[in-house]
């Protein structure tokens, strides 16, 4: 008899012991899934961690611990997605039948497991995908069964796992903009050369799913796309997915920290330094800066988990959330704000029972204030200068500046900072258009999600990266390598009598240079598409 086991583990370690001397077939029918997982769940509720993570497949393993990050409390970060892990100490009681359901996947050698539960007075669901290997049935991730026939690319710091239908999206010059773009939010973040070396070395897993329903399939949420804490893994329907990015490089710059995080910083942090939706930060700190400013959404509603989650549903939350992060770090810098971020991240019940009152302290401590209307003020004037002196496009044409384009229907100037145009149409007619420059020879044969967005495919994507695209209305940037807005001015938020003239039947804006990497229309390089 071997000592210090119970019987559960005794029958497990003589099992493992013994399989070995059988064919692969007996093994398979000794190791079902059903029983994998009443043995992986015996070690949770034993304590016997280490061997619960080893039930783990070797690259399911190694995905886990590649960036070296650890969440508190998390006693197997493979499966930390898990409510059973996130929640052990309560949900141990509850897991005397470990599978309710399963279903094989399809002609491959795997198979998910459901787990459902009546937890004080709460169903609790989730499932477990194992796969046959060697011998074993091991855990593993969802978009291991699902995309394990798609093809790879890889860039510097990606490894893009894509269906096949969207190969003509990955061309070279979104995979290089991927990686300009990581590199910008590591320097933003102050990541240190090691970590900078890792993330060459080892690289993000990127799942590029062709719609959101594969998202679903994937994650369990109806999402556009997500980071697979778990796997450190980033899963979604558009590419590239800077936002997501933002979150996995926060938890790479901290290494060891709570899994959770107070809404407010967490999705602010990635809105200051990535947008959201496909839209480039600038855009929607300015958005944010309305929605305060007309009291589209009240400040203490979204300071709670419970309230930016109620909040959330409108999307309008982000933009506000950004704009503080934006705030919070050009008063205090990324190293304070950084540890304001750790200090608000704890565990899931102490962030749930945070109140707004608490909140409002962090805000407040961290900017060395008095009171909760000082911060207020505060970052209503911020947000005041952030749709004027900080933004990245504006109403009326520059003044002085050199004419790079001239013709019957436009005259676009350029001078040090911004790049400006002047638009109209005939009397009796709408302005609108799109002025397309920047030829890339990368973009030849390949596909534009924004362009193909816009124009339903009844205008040929022809390898243009830039467009500004106008009406009486709104005028906005787009860079249709990489399917981002990166710049917009709306009258309705912002309404100048600079932008559109009535009687010359003309609108006039500019956007900021920098924006377009230098690459500006000229006289003989450049298209005008009709809106």
């Amino acid at each position: 008899m071997i000592l210090g086991l119970n019987g559960r583990k005794f029958r497990l370690l003589f099992s493992v012991l013994s399989l070995a001397a059988l064919p692969s077939l007996a093994i398979a029918e000794a190791q079902r899934p059903e029983q994998q997982m009443a043995d992986y769940f015996d070690m949770l509720v034993s304590g016997n961690y280490e061997s619960a993570s080893y039930m783990w497949s070797e690259a399911a393993r190694e995905r886990s611990t590649r960036f070296g990050i650890e969440f508190d409390n998390i006693v197997v970060k493979a499966d930390c997605a898990s409510p059973i892990v996130r929640n052990l100490s309560v949900m141990k009681d509850f897991l005397h039948q470990p599978v309710r359901k399963k279903a094989a996947l399809g002609e491959t050698n795997c198979f998910r497991t459901d787990f459902e539960a009546l937890v004080l007075g709460q169903v609790v669901k989730h499932s477990y995908y194992l796969c046959f290997e060697k011998g074993y049935y091991w855990l593993t991730y969802p978009q291991e069964v699902y995309c394990s026939e798609w093809p790879v690319i890889e860039s510097k710091y990606l490894r893009v796992h894509y269906h096949p239908s969207l190969e003509s999206s990955l061309h070279s010059v979104i995979l290089d903009e991927a990686d300009k773009y990581v590199e910008m939010i590591c320097d933003s973040l102050q990541m240190d050369q090691e970590s900078m070396k890792l993330l060459g070395e080892r690289k993000m897993e990127y799942f590029y799913c062709q719609n959101e329903t594969m998202v679903e399939k994937i994650t369990g949420f109806h999402i556009k796309g997500t980071v697979d804490l778990g796997s450190n893994d980033i899963i979604s329907s558009f590419f590239p997915h800077y936002h997501e990015m933002v979150h996995l490089l926060v938890n790479i710059k901290l290494r060891k920290l709570p899994m959770y995080t107070v809404p407010l910083f967490r999705e602010g942090i990635a809105v200051q330094l990535a947008g959201r939706w496909g839209k480039m930060s600038g855009a929607l700190l300015e958005l944010g800066s309305f929605v305060l400013q007309h009291e589209i959404i009240d400040l203490d509603s979204i300071l709670t988990m419970s309230g930016f989650e109620e909040n959330a549903t409108s999307d309008i939350v982000y933009p506000v959330a950004g704009l503080i992060s934006s705030y919070l770090i050009d008063e205090i810098g990324m190293e304070k704000y950084m540890n304001l971020y750790w200090a608000a991240s704890w565990s899931f019940e102490s962030i749930d029972a945070l109140s707004e009152e608490q909140v409002r302290k962090l805000l407040i401590t961290a900017l060395g204030l008095e009171t909760w209307d000082d911060f207020r003020e505060g970052l209503a004037a911020y947000g005041e200068k952030r749709t004027t002196e900080y933004a990245d496009m504006l109403p009326g044409a520059i003044e002085k500046g050199k004419r790079i384009v001239e013709n019957e229907k436009m005259t676009i100037r350029a001078d040090g900072t911004w790049i400006s145009f002047e638009c109209s149409a005939p009397p009796g007619t709408p302005v609108a258009g799109n002025v397309l420059f920047d030829e890339v020879e990368g973009l030849t044969g390949s596909k534009s999600e924004l362009f193909e967005e816009q124009y339903q495919s009844e205008i040929p994507f022809e390898s243009y990266r830039f467009g500004v695209r106008y009406d009486q209305n709104e005028a906005g940037l787009y860079d249709y390598a990489t399917n981002h807005l990166v710049a917009k001015y709306i009258w309705g938020i912002s309404p100048s009598e600079l932008y559109f003239d009535s009687t010359a039947n003309q609108v006039s804006f500019k956007v900021r240079k920098k924006l377009l990497d230098q690459k500006l229309p000229s006289q003989d390089h450049y298209k005008l598409l009709d809106y």
